[in-house]
């Protein structure tokens, strides 16, 4: 029951003898296999662009400045408050979102009397541009404990990053 070896057929099965007909036989399943390897690797390139944090603050917050600041008292519903409006500036090339602003107050003669940071989750810093930002605060002593102030931004994060 061999299959003579000038026949193109098979005489029982009918399927070509030639290699390229041989070769035709793995040639769906490695396709499969190619396809679900193209959409496999692109959805895992996909979740971890979306994973990805982007650039560190630390490496860029010389070039993230605070370039002037201002104290403003008020009085809110739950009391007397604080009020520092600012510009920062952002010379770096990455734009920056989500600043944690530090500020501390000082009173005449320069001692420390308060402190107090706040989360800006909705700045956000274009690369190259300079924008105002505002940072309120509950004031606990008279207006005279705020004689002089300093701004500094603690961290910030990669403008290009999704989530974390």
């Amino acid at each position: 029951m061999s299959i003579p070896a000038a026949a193109r057929k098979c005489p029982y099965c009918h399927a070509f003898q030639t290699r390229l007909a041989q070769c035709a036989s793995w040639t769906p399943p490695a396709a499969a296999i190619a396809v679900f390897a193209l959409i496999f690797g692109g959805y895992a390139l996909f979740f971890l662009n979306m994973l990805d944090q982007g650039e560190p603050f630390a490496e860029f917050e010389d070039q993230v400045e605070v370039v002037s600041s201002r104290i403003e008292f008020g009085n809110g519903e739950s009391g007397p408050t604080v009020a520092v409006i600012g510009r920062v500036k952002n010379s770096s090339d990455i734009e920056w979102k989500d600043f944690v602003f530090h500020v501390e107050f000082q009173d005449a003669a320069g001692k420390l009397t308060d402190a107090g940071q706040e989360l800006n989750y909705y700045e956000s810093l274009p690369a190259g541009e300079e924008l105002a930002f505002k940072i309120s605060l509950p004031r606990e002593f008279g207006e005279t404990a705020y004689a002089k102030h300093a701004v500094r931004i603690v961290s910030a994060r990669d403008g290009r990053s999704r989530w974390f």
